[in-house]
């Protein structure tokens, strides 16, 4: 392939991957013309209304115009001066095309030349010269005054450089759990904050696990030992009395009739004896 140094540049990895990161901007600055030929010969004293237009050329062929100067009245050798103009959508490959013409305001502007800046002359450490004008006049030479200034992204491109990396995926992770409430990594140098005392450690290991604080200790008594006694009488009640269960009635010794005595035998007379007493027990 027969690629002009630009168009081989502009198809290079390196070219597009930093023209999707920051685009190219190129910075063009119009001082001055001299020599140009005078279109204004109908009138008598009177010369050029010089002005120049900057265009840009893309790789297909098509002119875009980007600006133009002010117009210096009555003069073959124009100074301008005219700042520094940014253009945002220049693309390696595209030319830079600087055309003067004549302001009439009563017919048609005149031609006055055209100079055109090729990119491989500017691009990538930039433009300070004088541009011969073409189609300037016959036996006129002309000529016009620009600087270009490249950013220094599409320099490094230029240069074989590769764009600069992203920045590590650590450090958008740790922005991101520090907001998400995990702890942020240690600081430089190793050293850790104390601990917190244990206690307070403690407090809030429960807390956290849904456990109630323990309460408040009670209030130191005092001398005399009344608010122990308040507390003690009021926390204990005394038991009721119980009652006393109830006493087994003796029951008093039978006594028989002599003559039953002598009948009776002995086993026979004491279970008459107990009979007896337990009818009087359960009466």
């Amino acid at each position: 392939q027969n690629l002009a140094p630009c168009e081989a540049m502009a198809s290079s990895p390196a070219a597009q991957v930093a023209a999707a990161d920051k685009p190219p901007v190129v910075q063009v600055t119009i001082t001055s013309a001299d020599g140009i030929r005078n279109a204004d010969t109908w009138k008598p004293g009177d010369k050029s209304d010089a002005y120049c237009i900057c265009s840009e050329r893309k790789m297909d062929g098509k002119l875009v115009k980007k600006f133009d100067t002010t117009t210096i009245q009555n003069s073959l050798d124009p100074v301008w001066n005219h700042p520094e103009q940014a253009i945002t959508d220049w693309e390696v490959g595209d030319d830079l095309v600087f055309e003067v013409w004549d302001k009439d305001p009563v017919k048609k502007d005149d031609f006055l030349g055209r100079a055109e800046l090729k990119c491989e002359a500017f691009f990538p450490n930039g433009f300070d010269g004088r541009l011969q004008l073409a189609e300037a006049g016959q036996g006129i030479n002309a000529g016009l005054k620009v600087s270009v200034r490249v950013s220094a992204t599409t320099q490094a491109v230029a240069a074989g450089q590769q764009p600069p990396p992203p920045p590590p995926p650590g450090v958008g992770k740790a922005v991101a759990s520090t907001r998400e409430g995990q702890q942020p990594p240690p600081p430089p140098g190793g050293q850790q904050p104390p601990p917190p005392p244990a206690s307070v450690a403690k407090a809030a290991a429960g807390a956290s696990a849904g456990q109630q604080p323990p309460p408040p200790p009670p209030p130191p008594d005092r001398p005399d030992g009344a608010a122990t006694k308040a507390l003690a009488g009021a926390s204990v009640q005394p038991k009721p009395p119980q009652p006393a269960p109830a006493a087994v009635l003796a029951a008093p010794p039978v006594e028989l009739p002599p003559e039953a005595v002598t009948t009776l035998k002995p086993e026979a007379m004491a279970k008459m004896q107990r009979g007896v007493a337990l009818e009087k027990v359960h009466l």
